[in-house]
């Protein structure tokens, strides 16, 4: 059916209820007054025209009463904008509790300036900080205060009081102050809303007026306050801080050698303390100064050798000045260097001898140390007077480092130009191979390198020598023998020694051999010797019937007497030569006795000339026959025996056969003994 024939039975749940106040309700919209807080289920059953029904239960909560709204300023005499403004929450509800706050704290003007309390108690203080203003001079405003007991039961007031215009002070930045810098008025508070009023400063080291001492205070930020008060009192400040810079310290130190005329390495060491160092004031105590704009080393140069006082004051980039700061540097002498360069330096040795004559003066640093360098490579010394051995001519540049036994060091180069390379001797011989007994003539030929000769020496290789330049010499015997020659230049340096061999060649000793006999037709060797020699060249003149004219012992068949003359030439053509005569014979002649009884008198029975018969036979026989010797030849004459045993005394006989064409020639010898 329709809405319009629908009932309603609504039972709001409240047992409290009473004829007054029914606990149920027949209207579409239900109404019913409860007093107390709780929890009710209210019901409704709604019944069609035709008695279909349907119901739907649900909770209420009932809060509490209608609330009052009460609040209170705290203190809210001369109520400066820049002050919390405080309320207190006075508020009551006859039975629950608030349950909301809801504060406008600048009604008519800023309706969204609000504060929402979903928990507030009885005497809770809220809190609120307007907008500091400075004009006008005083602003009315409204507070509405609204609470509520539950959703719906709500109840509110509202309260007008006066803000009154408060300073804004504010401190630009104040500039830093050194230490030892004298008082400054501090001028850098104000107050930004212009208010009538007086302000004061407050601060370490700071007076009323501003006048700040930093002496007072010590280097460190300093905090300094300023506070102005309106006419009508109201306060504000703010604070600020003031550098108060320490005074730089002023440090330096320099190098441990101090020398006169070097370079002194001086090495800053100061320190700021705040900021940067941007000035350095120098006083090097010999008259001089000089200010630096930066902290890197550099050097001083120190004419004397003396103490000096160096002084130091730095200033920072914020104008803070250093105490002085002094050291005393005792600058030294320097060694004096001298050397003597050896005179004349000769090749090959090269020795090379310096002598140093290097001081120092005074106290300046004894003993001295030594570096040599003498312009080879790589050849040092660290010896006070060295020796150095040169293997080249130059010319070098020597250099001697002295250094003082406090380190100052000098140095002096000078060039050695006396190095002298060795000259090369040479000679000759005139001729270099000579007989014996021939004088040999030597020549200086060699070349001084620019230089003079002014003595040789020769040595002959037979204990002779000589000093000449182009001596003779004659040798006493035969063989080979060095001869050697150095020279000396006017520089007094030696040459090399040039050596180089002579030959004395020994004459042939020449025996042309014994005088000869020859049968005619026959021959003869002729015995010569040679001895004393090498290598022999012979030669025979005449070369009439000779077997050869060019060997040693050739075969002569003369056919008369004749004198042969043999000329040898040996070893360097040294020639010598010797005679031999040879006699003709036409036959043998045959001794018909001999005594071979070894008393050296006709011990052998010696056929004469047979020689020249080589073919001959000579035979003997005895008495009875018998055959005693037999020979072909008779190149050993018979001695009595035979078979080596001596035979008796008596007479034999021979036959002896010439074979060359004479005839046999027969006889008896008589053997003695």
């Amino acid at each position: 059916g329709s809405l319009a024939q629908t009932t309603w039975l609504w039972n709001y749940g409240n047992p409290n209820a009473n004829a007054g106040n029914p606990n149920t309700g027949t209207t579409f919209t239900g109404k019913h007054r409860y007093t107390a807080t709780d929890i009710y289920p209210v019901k409704l059953l709604a019944t069609s025209a035709i008695g279909c029904k349907d119901s739907l239960t649900q909770n209420l909560t009932v809060n509490g009463d209608k609330p009052l709204a009460v609040f209170n300023f705290i203190n809210i005499e001369n109520q400066c904008s820049n002050l919390v403004v405080s309320i207190q929450n006075k508020s009551t509800v006859n039975f629950g509790n608030i349950t909301r706050v809801i504060i406008y704290w600048n009604l008519g003007v800023n309706n969204n300036d609000t504060t929402q309390d979903d928990n507030p108690s009885f005497d809770k203080i809220y809190e609120k900080l307007y907008n500091r203003f400075a004009t006008p001079a005083v602003r009315s405003t409204v507070i509405r205060f609204r609470v509520f007991s539950g959703a719906v039961c709500v109840n509110e007031t509202s309260r007008t009081f006066n803000l009154y215009a408060s300073p804004d002070v504010k401190i630009t930045t104040i500039p830093g102050i050194c230490l030892d810098a004298t008082s400054r008025l501090i001028t850098q508070g104000f107050d930004a809303g212009n208010n009538t009023g007086t302000g004061v400063y407050s601060g370490v080291g700071v007076q009323s007026n501003g006048l700040f001492t930093p002496n007072q205070t010590g280097a460190g930020t300093i905090s300094v306050q300023y506070k102005f008060i309106t006419a009508q009192g109201c306060k504000d400040s703010a604070t600020a801080p003031i550098i108060v810079w320490p005074i730089p310290t002023a440090n330096f130190n320099f190098s441990a050698t101090n020398c006169i005329e070097t370079p002194i390495v001086i090495t800053d060491q100061s320190t700021a303390n705040a900021n940067r160092l941007k000035t350095w004031n120098w006083n090097f105590g010999d008259g001089t100064t000089q200010i630096r704009t930066d902290a890197n080393p550099f050097n001083k140069v120190f004419a004397g050798a003396q103490n000096y006082t160096i002084l130091l004051k730095v200033t920072t980039d914020s104008g803070c000045n250093s105490l002085p700061f002094s050291r005393d540097i005792l600058v030294n002498p320097k060694p004096l260097v001298n050397f003597d360069l050896p005179g004349v330096v000769c090749l090959p040795e090269g020795k090379a001898v310096f002598t140093n004559r290097s001081t120092v003066s005074g106290t300046g640093g004894t003993p001295l140390g030594y570096f040599w360098n003498f312009g080879a490579a790589g050849a040092t010394s660290t010896v006070e007077n060295p020796t150095y051995f040169y293997s080249a001519a130059g010319p070098f540049s020597v250099q001697l480092k002295a250094t003082s036994a406090k380190g100052c060091a000098d140095s002096l180069s000078k060039v050695l130009s006396t190095i002298y390379p060795q000259a090369m001797a040479n000679w000759t011989a005139s001729p270099p191979e000579v007989c014996l007994g021939q004088v040999i003539q030597f020549m200086d030929v060699s070349n001084p390198l620019n230089n003079t000769i002014t003595a040789w020496n020769w040595t002959f290789g037979d204990g002779g020598s000589a000093n000449q330049k182009n001596p003779t010499h004659l040798y006493p015997n035969a063989g080979t023998f060095k001869v050697t020659m150095f020279y000396t230049t006017g520089v007094s340096c030696f040459s090399d020694t040039l050596s180089k061999d002579v030959i004395i060649h020994p004459y042939p000793i020449v025996d042309a051999g014994p005088d000869q006999f020859l049968l005619q037709g026959g021959q003869v060797t002729l015995r010569a010797t040679v001895t004393g020699s090498s290598n022999y060249a012979y030669r025979w003149t005449p070369d009439t019937w000779l077997s050869s004219p060019t060997i040693l012992q050739p075969v002569s068949r003369a056919e008369r007497d004749i004198t042969y003359t043999l000329t040898v030439t040996g070893a360097g053509e040294c020639s010598e030569l010797d005679d031999v005569f040879v006699k003709q014979l036409l036959t043998p002649v045959i001794p018909n006795a001999f005594s071979p009884n070894g008393d050296g008198i006709n011990d052998l029975w010696i056929i004469r000339y047979l020689d020249s018969y080589p073919g001959a036979t000579v035979q003997i026989f005895d008495r009875y026959g018998k055959r005693i010797l037999m020979s072909t030849g008779y190149n050993t004459p018979w001695d009595g025996t035979m078979g080596g045993k001596p035979i008796p005394a008596g007479v034999y006989y021979y036959i002896v056969d010439p074979k060359n064409g004479l005839s046999i020639i027969n006889g008896s010898v008589t053997l003695l003994r």
